[in-house]
């Protein structure tokens, strides 16, 4: 029997999808993620089931709202699948390791190769993935699994991808609108509803610059934008009614309560100062200014990053790669320009956004923080729209890679790109990033009695 043959774009996807069993390097045998802000709980399936309530008995003496947790209903929800199906924590916890690792890689993928679906631009679509998926502002991620970062990260690309299609390539306002809905539905935050500002802005500076460049006249291009929106927004909150109803329905106890506990708008701009304190637009660039490398003496791995003159060296790197994806190259189409004028524009309101209350912007980052009506909920603005900087950097950085690779050697340019790329990440291989202190860790060997109580008390039940 003759094994069909696997065009191009299968064998990228392979490659990406083998890419993502690097999770399975972290696991240690008897080891298991948890403790601190870990988002994988110890029994997953009563966790899930829990968390299709709005309220919930696990916290307090009498209970405890939780209607800004119920959109986490999917991401627990693939916790509780996977380990009803295997029976072992940790073999659950390696598949959906895997699965979120490797799903933020698999959604700019698509991007990729609707935008450049060319058999030459293979170089752009592999490096541009990985570079989306391995990167350190999804390692400090890692620390405490934060599958709501993960999701809205992955979701993304996605709803990119449906402005695009719409505003810059003629398509269908219903099916892209329909796309941003269902993307939303599944790919929603869980309970990360702060995480909503990076894809907001990303997806609003995409909206604005390919209703500027568009190719279409004025009228054509109103009545899409403007259906396209409409149509979009009602489909998310018709999919998403579920959470969003509850979720607004106490939103004035759920923020009163959680801006009285972090001191108000003053504290709020206090605590996004302390976040923002190294994320000037010097750092931003280089891709660093991640709040934990500095204010933590005994991170696992930021000294090396900040004074071995070779991470210092690489830390250029990539920017460099991709100012000169900004540049055009010979034979550039229309849409190849106009690509790179939308991901400039991301990376242009990006970097205010991520540096928060760091100068020269900082002091508008605070008026919103004080003014704004529910902005303090962005106080951690590092990590809230930091992925809106990578996003666009993974693009242009494919894009310059793209330029620079010798026309006969392809090869050598993405496997240079890799090796760089992961020895950039090296902690990513090791496990080490879940050591966040000398005394702590977030990969810990949970004592088996724990886990026979709750069999005994599953059985029992």
């Amino acid at each position: 029997m003759k094994l069909p043959k696997l065009n191009r774009y299968w064998l990228e996807v392979i490659f990406i999808l083998l890419v993502g069993l690097i999770p399975l390097l972290w696991f240690k045998d008897g080891y298991l993620a948890a403790g601190h802000d870990m988002s994988y709980p110890l029994a997953p399936i009563d966790f899930w089931l829990d968390r299709l309530f709005v309220w919930t008995d696990r916290i307090g003496s009498f209970g405890s709202n939780q209607t800004d947790a119920i959109a986490g209903v999917f991401i627990h929800g693939l916790q509780a699948l996977f380990y009803a199906l295997t029976g072992s924590l940790q073999l659950a916890q390696k598949f959906d390791f895997i699965f979120w690792f490797t799903l933020p890689g698999i959604t700019m993928y698509v991007l990729l190769k609707s935008l450049h679906p060319e058999k030459e631009n293979s170089v752009l679509r592999i490096s541009g993935s990985l570079f989306y998926m391995i990167n350190h502002y999804l390692l400090q991620g890692w620390i405490i699994a934060e599958m709501s970062k993960f999701s809205i990260v992955s979701a993304l690309p996605l709803v990119v991808l449906a402005i695009i299609n719409v505003n810059l390539r003629r398509g269908s306002i219903f099916r892209n609108a329909l796309l941003v809905g269902l993307t939303l539905f599944f790919l929603n935050g869980g309970a990360g509803i702060p995480l909503w500002g990076g894809l907001f802005i990303v997806s609003a500076t995409v909206l604005v610059v390919t209703f500027l460049i568009s190719p279409l006249s004025l009228v054509d291009r109103l009545k899409k934008t403007l259906g396209f929106s409409v149509l979009s927004v009602l489909f998310i909150l018709m999919l998403n009614f579920y959470w969003i109803y509850p979720y607004i329905a106490s939103y004035q106890y759920n923020y009163a309560h959680k801006i009285g506990v972090a001191g108000g708008n003053e504290g709020a701009i206090a605590w996004s100062q302390e976040i923002s304190r190294n994320a000037s637009f010097t750092n931003l660039f280089k891709l660093q200014g991640i709040p934990d490398w500095y204010d933590n003496p005994s991170h696992p791995y930021a000294n090396v990053l900040l004074t071995n003159y070779f991470f210092l060296l690489l830390a250029v790197v990539f920017p460099i790669i991709a100012f000169v994806g900004l540049l055009n190259s010979k034979n550039q189409t229309y849409s190849g320009t106009a690509y790179k004028a939308v991901f400039l524009a991301v990376l242009l309101v990006a970097i205010p956004f991520t540096a928060g209350s760091h100068p020269p912007t900082g002091v508008l980052y605070n008026l919103a923080l004080k003014y704004v009506p529910g902005f303090p909920i962005f106080r951690t603005p590092y990590y809230k729209f930091g992925m809106a900087l990578w996003f666009a950097f993974a693009y242009l950085v494919a894009v310059g890679l793209k330029q620079l690779t010798v026309k006969r050697a392809p090869f050598f340019s993405l496997t240079v790109f890799i090796i760089l790329l992961g020895i950039y990440n090296y902690p990513i291989f090791t496990g080490v990033f879940f050591n966040w202190s000398n005394k702590y860790s977030t990969r810990i060997k949970v004592p088996d009695y724990i886990l026979e109580a709750k069999k005994e008390l599953d059985s029992n039940s």
